[in-house]
């Protein structure tokens, strides 16, 4: 019996002892486990950061790599090139006096990436994996009109719906609409959440609140990794952090999108199980043999064309 007092995703990763907190989508995706993971260590609980990566990892020493496509970044661990998220909130945690370790995946295909969670959740020895979105493109199905950017999402949930030795495999999305501008149809990801929660695998939502320590620190973190990549900030976290700040409708932080309608329910957490979402996924068990991301790029194209139709794109009805 879940208690409202306990939003029921976090209540299940109170249960568990060791937790890992996977961005599932790559760039900045961990920072939006960032909040949970600081409330949990606050709980007394052991939580490991780790992130799908879009930096060039095989430039990396030989001695950071733990096992194939999975390595231990450090902040003062060398990378070929600046951008280097894991790096950055590593160098984020260290002044802060947090362990300061996030582990990079490298972005493989399925078979690939498994092996490489096998092998640090074993290392680690986690007892829940919790992959986090930034933005809500992991919650779709497939034959949405719009999947976003789906490659890295599906990768990470097909890895980790095969550790079914693990007890919680769950999933938080953060950054509601912020997907509309990779085209993303919103009213979708609430039909999918609807289907989940009939399945049994939906546990709600709660907001991220900017007065917490965690909302305070997360703020601290993005603006952190503003500063890093003055270039190239996150369009979802500094979504997130403008609706975090009260603001509201198209606000300028960079010039690399269209316009924006930032929003109080981009501080809102969805979460599900990840049995319950790779179930719902129409095309994911295609996927189980690849190794490389550009395996599941051609997959999902193939898969799409041959649909007889999509699902159209609709309107709120508010």
């Amino acid at each position: 019996m879940t208690s409202m007092f306990e939003p029921a995703l976090l209540a299940r990763l109170m249960t568990a002892d060791r937790i890992l907190v996977a961005g599932a989508g790559g760039g900045f995706d961990v920072y939006a486990g960032l909040p949970i993971a600081l409330a949990l260590r606050a709980a007394g609980k052991e939580v490991h950061l780790a992130n799908l990566s879009f930096s060039n990892l095989y430039g990396l020493d030989l001695d950071v790599w733990l096992a194939p496509d999975v390595a231990e970044i450090r902040p003062d661990t060398r990378g070929a090139k600046e951008y280097f998220p894991e790096r950055t909130l590593a160098r984020w945690l260290r002044l802060h006096g947090m362990p300061d370790t996030v582990w990079a995946f490298n972005p493989v295909g399925v078979e690939l990436l498994r092996d490489a969670y096998r092998a640090l959740t074993g290392h680690l020895g986690v007892d829940a994996v919790l992959l986090v979105d930034g933005g809500t493109d992991i919650l779709l199905r497939g034959d949405e009109a719009g999947l976003g950017t789906p490659e890295e999402d599906m990768a990470s949930l097909a890895a980790v719906a095969g550790l079914s030795h693990i007890p919680e495999r769950l999933v938080a999305s953060l950054g509601f609409g912020i997907d509309a501008y990779h085209g993303v149809n919103h009213a979708h990801v609430l039909e999918n959440l609807a289907a989940i929660d009939r399945a049994g695998g939906y546990l709600g939502a709660f907001s991220l609140p900017r007065d917490s320590r965690e909302g305070v620190l997360y703020l601290d973190a993005v603006e952190h990794a503003r500063a890093a990549f003055p270039a190239y900030p996150s369009i979802v976290h500094g979504s997130v952090a403008a609706a975090l700040r009260g603001e509201f409708g198209d606000v300028r932080f960079t010039d690399r999108t269209g316009a924006l309608f930032v929003n109080p329910l981009m501080t809102l957490y969805f979460g599900v199980t990840v049995e319950a979402l790779a179930a719902r996924n129409l095309y994911l068990d295609r996927l189980e043999r690849t190794v490389l991301m550009r395996q599941i790029s051609s997959i999902i194209e193939e898969f799409r064309d041959a649909l007889p139709a999509q699902r159209p794109p609709r309107v709120f009805p508010h």
